[in-house]
Parts: structure tokens; sequence; C-alpha cells
């Protein structure tokens, strides 16, 4: 049950790096302004979702892998850190992830149009 819990968390975590990849890699072929308004976004909704997903999946993950009151409790405890993710944590990595895979996908694109 313990390595279902972990894997649902890595599953969340692993896309929250991947999918703005995906996304700014290939609406970026286009070299379309629209298009890649459109992408940004995407990427940025996408991988601020998903972080907030993994981190409310560990908190899941540490809850039910806790087995006394007391483990359940400090399981439970830090509720600031959801926040503190969801207000800082997510907006900075999904900014930061979608900068730089738009910046590489328009430069790799533009080097094979030419």
């Amino acid at each position: 049950m313990e390595e279902l819990v972990a894997t649902k968390f890595n599953i969340y975590w692993y896309l929250s790096f991947i999918v703005p990849a995906v996304v700014m890699l290939f609406f970026t072929f286009w070299r379309n302004k629209k298009l890649f308004i459109f992408a940004t976004i995407i990427s940025l909704v996408a991988t601020y979702t998903l972080c907030n997903i993994s981190v409310e999946e560990k908190w899941n993950a540490r809850y039910e892998i806790a087995k006394t009151d007391k483990e359940r409790e400090y399981a439970m405890a830090d509720g600031a850190n959801l926040v503190f993710t969801a207000l800082f944590i997510s907006p900075f990595e999904a900014i930061l992830y979608t900068s730089i895979w738009g910046i590489i996908g328009w430069r790799v694109w533009q080097k094979n149009k030419k």
C-alpha cells in the first residue's frame, strides 16, 4: 500500500516537470504569437495544478502511512506547507519551467527553421 501512495505523489511531481516541456516545445514549433500565449497559459495552469496536487498527495501519503493517533496528528499538523506551496512555490515553479522551456523551444525551432 505504501508503494502505491508514493507512486501517486511521484507521478504528479514528475508530470509537473514534463508537462511544461512538452507543451512549450510543441507550441513553439509554429512560432505564432497567439499559439505561444495559449501555450504559456496552458503550461502555467497545468504546472501550478500538478505541483499543488503532488504536495497534497504527499500529505495524504503521510496521513495514510501514520498508524498511531500521535503519528496522524503529526502528519496533519503542518497545513502551512500546503498554503506556502499554493502561494509561493507552485507559481514560481510554473513561471520558471514555462519560461525555460519556452525559451528553449523558441531557440531550437528557430535554428531548425533556417
